[in-house]
């Protein structure tokens, strides 16, 4: 009995033995396998995870974030080569080229240099903003193994850029003299975000000597983006006495915007003329009804101290 007790406890333990054996020869692989996978990596070169694109007409809009792509992996690896297949992608759907977009690394401590390119949609608002997105695939030579490389993210940011066009329906007007009239001035704000534009009068001191008047509903006006708005000029002529007149004055108003010299220390103006014209008699103070009543009255006047006259000679005639 004791002798089969031995026998069976003897074949436990070769059980036992056999497989701890095979546990041990199934799992080395994996093991050696997870030793031997090459940790890859993206990074942005310093200051590079945040671009501004210049996106004004005609412009491009091009950014570019610069980086690296590293491997590194752990002493006692087989692996000769690394193959990263790099892409990238933003929130707001504007193509992404990246440059390699593979990318053969040896293990250990090499990186090479990437760039991923955006390009922003032109004339984007000012206030819209976008996330790149780069990533990928890599690959460890010899074996088969793919496995994907953390993404990193960087910021677009759309620069302000300012353009305006100034207009008037009816720049130019012809009016009797002595008379007022008023200009609707309109700025077109073309640029990508909000602007403060400031208006004057260039020749206001030659007008007003001339006694012209000229007065601004607003020397300073705020316009949305792709807005318009009107600015009211009040024009009075010269109140003169002329028989006739026929002038024409300039008015020269100068626009610029105040936002871009603020935010850049320079700005273009720009130049509008309003043209008026007076034509017509210039008498302030006498309607021509008064006028032609006062010739009336003068000529009757003339003829009855005529008539009269000529009365009295012929008295004088008879008495002689």
């Amino acid at each position: 009995m004791s002798t089969m007790y031995r026998i069976l406890k003897l074949c436990i333990m070769l059980t036992i033995l056999l497989g701890s054996v095979v546990t041990i020869t199934v799992s080395m692989p994996e093991e050696a396998e997870a030793i031997s996978t090459p940790v890859v990596e993206i990074r942005w070169a310093e200051g590079q995870e945040v671009q501004e694109a210049d996106v004004r007409p005609g412009e491009p809009g091009l950014v570019t974030f610069s980086g690296t792509v590293s491997a590194d992996l752990a002493a006692g690896g087989a692996i000769q080569d690394v193959r990263v297949s790099l892409v990238g992608s933003t929130d707001q759907g504007w193509p992404v080229t990246v440059t390699p977009a593979v990318v053969m690394l040896n293990p250990g401590t090499e990186e090479k240099p990437i760039s991923a390119t955006v390009a922003v949609t032109p004339e984007m608002s000012y206030y819209t903003s976008g996330t790149l997105s780069l990533g990928g695939q890599a690959a460890a030579f010899p074996g088969s193994l793919q496995y994907t490389v953390p993404p990193i993210t960087g910021t677009i940011k759309i620069k302000q850029y300012y353009r305006y066009t100034v207009g008037c329906a009816k720049p130019y007007v012809e009016v009797a003299p002595s008379e007022r009239l008023t200009f609707q001035l309109r700025i077109m704000n073309e640029g990508n975000a909000r602007d403060k534009f400031g208006i004057e009068v260039n020749n206001l001191q030659k007008l007003t000597k001339n006694a012209w008047t000229v007065t601004l509903s607003q020397n300073q006006i705020e316009i949305q983006e792709k807005n318009e708005d009107y600015i009211p000029i009040q024009v009075g002529t010269p109140i003169k006495f002329n028989l006739w007149i026929n002038e024409v004055q300039t008015i020269e108003v100068v626009v610029k915007s105040v936002q871009e010299e603020l935010n850049e220390g320079f700005t273009l103006p720009q130049t509008f003329v309003l043209t008026v014209r007076q034509r017509g008699f210039s008498t302030p103070g006498f309607e021509p009804f008064f006028v032609i009543f006062a010739l009336a009255g003068l000529a009757v006047f003339a003829k009855t101290r005529s008539s009269v006259h000529t009365a009295a000679r012929k008295r004088r005639r008879i008495k002689k």
